[in-house]
């Protein structure tokens, strides 16, 4: 599902296939011909299961894996099949913040080290006072002293790891930022600050972030849209408000009725059937509507034909018999 006009990032029919050793007709289909864009100084947020391809749908993108097919265009240019060295001038746009803060920092590099490795491998000609002075206003410009740049990660804390990984993705001044669960394993508390953090670097900056995670209710709050993933399908894309006012795919509202209610009586009150069965296995996918087998409103046609994407009106779209 794409519109037509400019954007900043366009996602086209992106296949993620992982074959499995021993077994060349088997694959994995970990993402299964997703499409959607996403506007200049637009938060993007993905949303799903674990193990529903969020993640493999971001390393496609930013080509840390080699999508199995469909297209990737990052500011008009196509850098689907674009070989490594050629690379180097797109990733300047875009930048990624891993999930782990613990393992996505080298712990045997300073935190000056690891701010400046971008910088190295993206400009050359940069001096090393002038690198120095780049990594000391990352680092002011997320909320740390200049005085850890001499320091290792393990002194410090999940929460001053990740502003210092954001700090390197923002070093290189992109136009792009993934964020991949980025705040998933911090402290609530911390979670709000990192958030905020990022509102205020896309206001000032005009940053694009596609936001990926499983918290519903921050995605919500981050997001200007909002993208359902299911089982290496997308299943709905709409604005963040309109997926809670009126979400149409029966997967969309089953994860919606999962979120906990913090008062009993109205949780009693609203009580919604949760989403029954176990989601199918990518080496197996089932034919047809890839939810059919969990769905309440399944009908005969979803079991042996794939729904299209359709317009639903005003930026709603819906893959589901349900709406033909």
């Amino acid at each position: 599902m794409t519109e037509t006009g400019k954007h900043l990032l366009e996602v086209k029919d992106l296949k993620q296939y992982f074959p499995v050793a021993g077994n060349r007709h088997l694959a994995v289909r970990a993402v299964d011909g997703v499409s959607f864009f996403i506007d200049r100084g637009e938060t993007f947020g993905l949303v799903g299961e674990s193990g529903c391809g969020k993640s493999t749908v971001a390393r496609a993108i930013i080509r840390l894996n080699e999508p199995t097919d469909g297209q990737v265009i990052l500011d008009g240019q196509d850098i689907t099949h674009l070989k490594e060295r050629e690379l180097v001038t797109a990733r300047k746009k875009m930048q990624m913040v891993f999930q782990d803060p613990y393992s996505s920092l080298n712990g045997r590099m300073s935190i000056r080290e690891i701010l400046e490795e971008p910088l190295i491998a993206q400009n050359r000609k940069l001096s090393k006072e002038e690198r120095a002075l780049k990594a000391r206003e990352a680092l002011l410009r997320v909320g740390l002293s200049a005085d850890y740049l001499n320091r290792y990660p393990h002194e410090f804390s999940g929460g001053q790891r990740q502003r210092i990984c954001i700090a390197r993705a923002l070093i290189v001044n992109p136009e792009f930022l993934i964020c991949d669960e980025a705040i998933s394993a911090l402290d609530v508390s911390i979670q709000a600050q990192v958030v905020n953090m990022l509102g205020d670097f896309q206001k000032e900056y005009g940053l694009t972030y596609l936001f990926i995670a499983h918290d519903l209710s921050m995605v919500r709050y981050v997001s200007h849209r909002v993208g359902v993933m299911y089982l290496g399908h997308l299943m709905e894309v709409c604005e963040s408000e309109e997926i809670y006012r009126n979400p149409l795919h029966p997967y969309t509202q089953g994860l919606l009725a999962s979120i906990p209610v913090a008062n009993p009586r109205e949780a009693r009150a609203n009580e919604t059937p949760a989403i029954e069965g176990e989601v199918p296995s990518p080496l197996s996918p089932p034919d047809g509507c890839a939810f059919h087998t969990r769905c309440p409103h399944a009908k005969e046609i979803c079991r042996s034909v794939c729904p299209q994407m359709k317009d639903m009106g005003d930026g709603h779209f819906v893959c589901c018999h349900l709406y033909a």
